[in-house]
């Protein structure tokens, strides 16, 4: 997990050079874990919203898949999916005989521009989530975010909030020493009802803009 990092302070004054540098460190940081972060996102959500239905729906064709786009620009995320049918040799006949096999096929297609954080990145990540759910599990395919995409909404908002009380905790735990005790509790409190704030509000805003 990558919260927002705490920035070096001088008196009362916030260091521009190493401020610039932090956010940096972080960036990279979270580039190169971010496919990472999204996979392990991904089966917890799964495991927790849905138990594991999407995994093994998908399983014959190899599961979800996480790709991102540098194509995407005007969202930041969308879920797909498609049936495919392959033809193989029943050997449980003889002589063997010629088979159709069809797999459901499904993806989470995550925009390279515009997610470069954490909360972003896990924000649309539940969001496509429900639409896969919503249309594999739920077969509803006409209301992208009616009755059925909200109630999946509210199990991956319950994985947000998880994911949100962790952050919060690693940033207390990080930064004991940095700050005098009081005034970064403080800190770790505020950033973390901000994150959530975020979090709930772009998910909103995803929902009406899809």
């Amino acid at each position: 997990m990558f919260p927002p990092p705490m920035l070096p302070m001088h008196g009362n004054r916030f260091n521009t050079q190493e401020r610039v540098l932090t956010l940096t460190q972080a960036r990279q940081a979270f580039e190169a874990e971010k496919h990472t972060m999204a996979r392990a996102f991904l089966a917890e959500l799964d495991r927790v919203v849905t138990d594991g239905k999407l995994t093994a729906i998908t399983r014959s064709s190899g599961g979800i898949e996480v790709a991102w786009r540098p194509t995407l620009k005007s969202v930041a995320g969308r879920a797909i999916w498609y049936r495919d049918t392959l033809r193989t040799f029943d050997t449980t006949t003889k002589p063997a005989k010629l088979i159709p096999v069809h797999m459901r096929k499904a993806a989470i297609e995550l925009a390279l521009r515009i997610i470069d954080n954490e909360d972003k990145l896990l924000n649309v990540m539940a969001h496509e989530f429900c639409h896969l759910a919503n249309m594999l599990i739920s077969n509803v395919y006409d209301k992208a975010h009616g009755k059925s995409f909200k109630e999946w909404e509210q199990g991956s908002l319950q994985c947000l909030r998880t994911r949100i009380f962790t952050s919060q905790h690693t940033i207390t735990m990080r930064s004991i020493g940095s700050i005098s005790g009081l005034a970064q509790r403080a800190i770790a409190t505020i950033e973390g009802i901000q994150r959530e704030s975020i979090l709930l509000m772009n998910l909103a805003k995803n929902a009406e803009a899809n």
